[in-house]
């Protein structure tokens, strides 16, 4: 899914890509305006049917997407930016740059994780207790 251009203008900077990031993005908005970013987000029927989009403050305390809210680092939550995008599906959010780079080399980019998909959820655990 691209990042539609008429969002990026209140981004300060956005963590989405091929690699993993585009399915748990990260978005820091300009100075001011996150209310303006939310909005031209939800114009968007692409984004909103594919990737659920938090403020940051609920996606670290109230939904634990980050752990216990009590472990993360008061120097590390600004990192965290001001909104989260968590895929609802096999979507990855990228930037039509790095699109149009992946379709010249002609390399399909399979096996992007991070969201919150049974597939991507589900590790398979071994315990082997020897003697």
């Amino acid at each position: 899914v691209l990042l539609p251009d008429d969002v990026t203008p209140f981004l300060d900077y956005a963590c989405v890509g091929a690699k993993g990031k585009g399915r748990h993005a990260v978005f820091h908005c300009k100075c001011g305006l996150q209310a303006d970013f939310h909005e031209a987000w939800r114009r968007h029927p692409e984004l909103v049917e594919n990737f659920l989009l938090f403020p940051t403050d609920v996606a670290a305390g109230e939904l634990g997407l980050f752990g216990p809210e009590r472990f993360i680092d008061r120097r590390v939550r600004p990192r965290l930016g001001d909104f989260v995008a968590v895929a609802l599906n096999a979507r990855t959010l990228v930037f039509p740059a790095e699109r149009a780079q992946y379709e010249r080399e002609g390399v399909a980019r399979v096996g992007a994780h991070g969201s919150l998909t049974p597939e991507e959820v589900r590790i398979p655990f071994v315990f082997l207790e020897t003697p």
